[in-house]
Formats: C-alpha cells, structure tokens, sequence
C-alpha cells in the first residue's frame, strides 16, 4: 500500500537465468513502450515478479528494482494484489502497473498506446501528471490516443498518420480541426494543378509519338517529353489526399412517459449500496466514478439481464432500452456476417449496405462481429441501435474504440436523438452532453451530481 515496504513472499516465482538474459537484454535505448494495455505483462506471474523483470528489462539493478518497488506499487494501487497472479488483475489495473513500471525507468522517450483508454479519470489524472513530469525533466512523450480531452490538454504537436502518409500539426488540438481542414483544401489544390499539368504533359508526349510515326524528326522530341513526363511522376506528385470521414448516425428513438425510470432502494450485490433516483424523458445522465464500483453491473442490470439486486427499478411507459456494451461482448451476432444481422431485422440487402456504408464499415460487410476491430464493433453496435430505434440508449464507455471522426458523429446523433441517454463515459468531451451525473463512489454510495468532478485534469508539459 501506499508507499510502504512490502514483505517478500519465499513462494514467489524465481526468475530464471534465461529470462533474466531476455529482459537485459530487450530495451537498452532509453526509450519504453508502453505496448497497449497491460502489454508485456506476463499474466501468469505476479505483479511483483512483473515489476523485477520490467525494471531489469530496463536496464535497473536489483538494488534499483527494490527502492523502486514501493512507489510502483503505490502508483498502480495494488498492494493488496501484489502476490497474485496478472490474470487475476482487471485491464484498469494491469494499466495502472505497466504505466508505473515504465516511467520508474525515467525514460528519455515515453511511447504511450492508449493506454489511458482504459483508465478511470483519477488513473487518468496521475498519468497526465506523470507524462507532465516526464516533459518538464527535457524528455520527450509521443502518446496514442483518441480522447480528445486529453489531447486538448497534453498534445503540444499532433502527428496524423493518414493517406498512407503523417504530417504534423504544430499546436494543440482546439486547433487541430482548422489546421487539417486547410491542409485538405491544400491538397485539393495542388492535386488539381497537377492532374492539369500531367493532363498536358501526356497529350505533348501523345502528340509527339504520333508524329514520330511518319517523320523520324520527332522521335528524339518524342523521348525527351516522355523523360520530362517521368520526372514530373517522379518529383511533382503530391501526397496521397486522406479520406474524409463521413460517418453518418441516425439514432431517432420516440416519445415516452414522462418518467423514464424510477429506482427505489436499489442496490446490487457486494457493490452498490441503496439508493434512489429518477430519470426524466429526454435527459443525458452520465455515470461516473472510479474502475470496480458497480456501473456496468447496472446498466446491465436496466438492460433486462440478471443481474443479483434488492430494492426496485421500473422503467417508464413505453421506455425500450438498448444497450452498448462496453467490451462489445456480443453473442446474439458474434458468429453472423454483419451484413445478415442486418437481414434478420427486415432490410433488403441494398438498405442494409446502405446503413454499413454511412458507418463506413461495408468493406467488412461480410465479416462476423467477432472479428471486426473494436472500433468497427462499436460503429456496429450503434448502427443496430439506430435499426431497433430504442427509446432509452445505455451507453457503457461507447468513445472508448471511436476514432475522433466517429465520436464527434456520435455526439451529434445523441444531441439530436428524440429519446433518454444513460452513459458511462469517462471521456470527458463526451461528458459535455450529460445534464447531471450518478456517481458511483468506491464505498458502494451513488450521488447525484449536477457538475462532473473531473473537469480538472492535469495539462502536460
């Protein structure tokens, strides 16, 4: 626990010769990946044994591995887990420990892969301070993300990997929009003067060559235009121009009772204590509130699974709700090709390529769920909402897999959406939709809130 020795457990696992020859002898640069969440974790040893290989792995003694340990521990907040092993840990903590283990190397170069995707807001808020710190030391961090809050306030460059090609934008991401709008336009511009000028250039080497066909005169001039033509192929061409995204959402829902849900006394086994709220059509609720605390149990739980509960919920007149789920767990079309789920919902095979094409996910049409990428599984999710029109949308963290296009194209169809919205959301750009807030506190107790707490992340830098 925070800061404190930890005893050694005599039962934990060795670290043979052969692994410690391997974490030497990975990352000797100065530079630590951190690769996805929980990447190069072993889950089948402790978290103690992953904090001894990470920290020799990069480069630290053994005496520098135990007056790290400590501090580790406390960052990632798993002392009482400490001796088992990773595969007990959740995502939220396997995240917490690799973040620690890779900035107690003091690395000259943090890599950060989504990592803070998984995080609740207090996990979110160490580890912006932890990159802050990082950049005031003179060290450089280059992180991965998709939560435009936290690119708002950390990104001092924003590098864009698109049109198989990167370009960087020398500010933050309030200016982001504006910069890539202008570097489109630009693109445009210099494709078309140069499809006009390689337009003329391939009617001067046409013209030359037909000449060159019954006067030998023009064949050297018919070789020089073709030299000319390759080495404006060659030099002029511009960048790739990137797709612009169009995903189009078109959730409508309906009216319903007044009321839209009413709890009374309702709890949830082991995690959620009592408590009592309504919800009135057409508000957005956010639910907020660290990892572990209940509230993927209850929008569960109001989806109409069985989840172990006391007290009462009842859901208003004519009130149809949806779920999103958050780890896209999916059974009811997991093995089925998209495109057929679609079908078995009534729509001809021209109306559903439709949908998938303004969702930009036709291309995998044919595909199962199961294996779609997790933000094509999200797009997904939300297109069966929008086909079943649900009158109340549970929403369980739907920004997580969005790329920033998809997740503005989401917040503008919940804007406009004629129904109830209950969200757990810990993007707080997404969290500007919701008019007040559960939240869910680690002691089982939720409160009603009319302002989210976590509007006071840490700026990088």
């Amino acid at each position: 626990m925070g800061g404190q020795r930890h005893e050694r457990d005599d039962r934990r696992e060795p670290l043979y010769d052969d692994q410690r020859q391997q974490v030497q002898g990975d990352v000797r640069h100065g530079a630590e990946d951190v690769l996805g969440v929980g990447g190069a974790l072993n889950k089948n040893l402790s978290g103690e044994r992953n904090i001894s290989i990470g920290l020799l792995a990069l480069g630290l003694t053994p005496k520098q591995v135990e007056d790290a340990t400590p501090g580790i521990v406390e960052f990632a907040n798993i002392g009482n887990f400490l001796q088992l092993p990773m595969n007990a840990y959740s995502s939220g903590m396997a995240a917490r420990l690799r973040f620690a283990i890779s900035t107690a190397a003091q690395p000259d170069i943090l890599l950060i892969d989504e990592v803070l995707a998984v995080g609740d807001a207090a996990f979110q808020r160490k580890c912006l301070g932890k990159m802050g710190d990082v950049a005031r030391g003179g060290r450089t961090v280059l992180f991965v993300s998709h939560d435009r809050t936290v690119l708002d306030r950390a990104a001092t460059r924003i590098v864009t990997l698109e049109g198989r090609a990167a370009w960087t934008h020398h500010g933050g991401f309030s200016s982001y929009a504006v910069s890539r709008d202008a570097r489109v336009d630009r693109l445009d511009q210099d494709h078309r003067r140069y499809e006009a000028e390689h337009r003329r250039l391939s009617d001067m080497v046409k013209e030359m060559r037909r000449k060159s066909a019954y006067n030998d005169n023009w064949a050297s001039k018919a070789r020089s235009a073709q030299h000319r033509l390759d080495r404006f192929e060659e030099r002029e061409k511009p960048p790739e121009k990137a797709d612009v995204q169009n995903v189009r959402m078109r959730i409508r829902g309906g009216r319903t009772g007044k009321v839209a849900l009413r709890l009374s006394g309702l709890s949830i086994a082991g995690i959620v204590g009592p408590f009592d709220a309504e919800v009135w059509f057409g508000e957005r609720i956010g639910v907020i509130g660290p990892n572990g605390t209940g509230k993927t149990h209850f929008m569960r739980l109001l989806a109409g699974e069985e989840i172990a509960h006391e007290g009462e919920w009842k859901l208003g007149a004519r009130v149809e709700p949806a779920l999103f789920a958050q780890l896209h767990e999916r059974a009811d079309v997991a093995d089925l090709p998209i495109v057929e789920v679609l079908r078995k919902r009534g729509m001809t095979m021209t109306e559903s390529m439709a949908a998938l094409r303004r969702y930009e996910i036709d291309q995998v049409g044919r595909n199962p769920f199961e294996l779609l990428s997790g933000g094509q599984q999200a797009r997904f999710q939300l297109l069966l909402m929008e086909v079943d029109s649900p009158t109340m949308l549970l929403l369980d963290e739907p920004t997580d897999n969005l790329d920033v296009a998809s997740a503005d194209a989401l917040q503008d169809a919940v804007d406009r959406y004629q129904g109830t919205v209950i969200a757990v959301t810990h993007d707080r750009w997404f969290m500007r939709l919701m008019d007040r807030f559960l939240f869910f506190d680690g002691d089982g107790s939720v409160s009603g809130l009319l302002e989210s707490p976590y509007e006071d992340v840490a700026t990088v830098g």
